[in-house]
């Protein structure tokens, strides 16, 4: 029997134990990610938490749907066990049986992947050292490292608020709305066990920064922004690249995120990772919608 069950009832150790031992765990699942970055989440639940599924969720016209939240990548059924077709197909009659809108994205190990939007993702093993890790970067990107990223300075552990102080500058390439903003502080002040905020200096000016995540299994490169002056200044390379030479040589994955801009998505192929790819499902009842 799967039920759905509201937040206020959730056993929260539990459901995190479920989460944090499941085989495609994503720290985007535990109950302290979604209550920054989602505040109003539910769960279906397997069997006394043999398996779970969370579910942010939000109201349109009175009516509750689910919704992936900003700085949420992969989401899905969770079980320190493995999960067979059937239970997940369970999951998702259920789920679809519930909500009369669901917009939802599937981690990589889901059985239902080939369904909705197939989305790609960028994973680089850490297990190698630098120089191994270096040759498979492509000729751009070490031509640009090996040139070197003069006056740059990276501080690794200022003051975590001055980051999202930055945000509404407008020479920023990326400007996030007020809700994602408020979303990320949100992130920091709940999380500072996972959360790390790097910010880069090209002669004492602000050029940038990195919010990464740091877990049992992976590091997320989950929000970088840059200045103009920082991209002329090929800031995002240094940043990355400084990120990598942090974690050579571990058994760590590094979860690039992927992006399906063109662009951003040819900045990190650049570095060698490997292709992974995951589902991002619609279900409408257009009736309603």
């Amino acid at each position: 029997m799967i039920d759905l069950v509201p937040y206020e009832n959730i056993d929260k150790n539990a459901y995190d134990r479920c989460v944090l031992g499941s085989e495609n765990f994503r720290i985007y699942a535990t109950s302290n990610y979604l209550n920054a970055v989602a505040q109003n989440w539910d769960a279906l639940v397997y069997k006394d938490y043999k398996a779970v599924m969370p579910l942010p969720r939000r109201k349109k016209y009175g009516l509750s749907y689910v919704y992936t939240p900003p700085f949420v990548q992969q989401l899905g059924v969770y079980s320190h066990e493995d999960i067979t077709a059937e239970l997940e197909n369970d999951f998702y009659k259920r789920l679809t049986s519930k909500f009369i809108l669901v917009d939802y994205a599937l981690h990589s190990g889901s059985h239902l992947r080939g369904r909705g939007q197939i989305k790609v993702n960028y994973i680089l093993d850490l297990n190698r050292d630098y120089e191994e890790l270096f040759r498979s970067f492509n000729t751009n990107r070490r031509r640009i490292i090996r040139k070197g990223f003069h006056k740059m300075t990276l501080d690794k552990s200022g003051d975590p608020y001055l980051f999202p102080e930055h945000l509404d500058r407008p020479d920023l390439g990326f400007v996030p709305d007020a809700a994602s903003r408020r979303a990320l502080k949100r992130l920091i002040q709940k999380n500072p066990q996972i959360i790390q905020i790097w910010n880069g200096y090209h002669e004492d000016q602000w050029v940038g920064g990195l919010l990464w995540l740091k877990d049992h299994r992976r590091i997320t490169y989950l929000f970088p922004v840059v200045t103009k002056t920082g991209k002329e200044l090929d800031a995002p390379t240094f940043f990355l690249d400084a990120l990598i030479q942090e974690h050579q040589g571990t058994d760590l994955l590094l979860d690039l995120e992927g992006s399906m801009i063109p662009g951003v998505a040819r900045f990190y192929k650049s570095f060698g990772p490997r292709l992974e790819t995951y589902s991002f499902l619609k279900s409408r009842f257009y009736g309603l919608f």
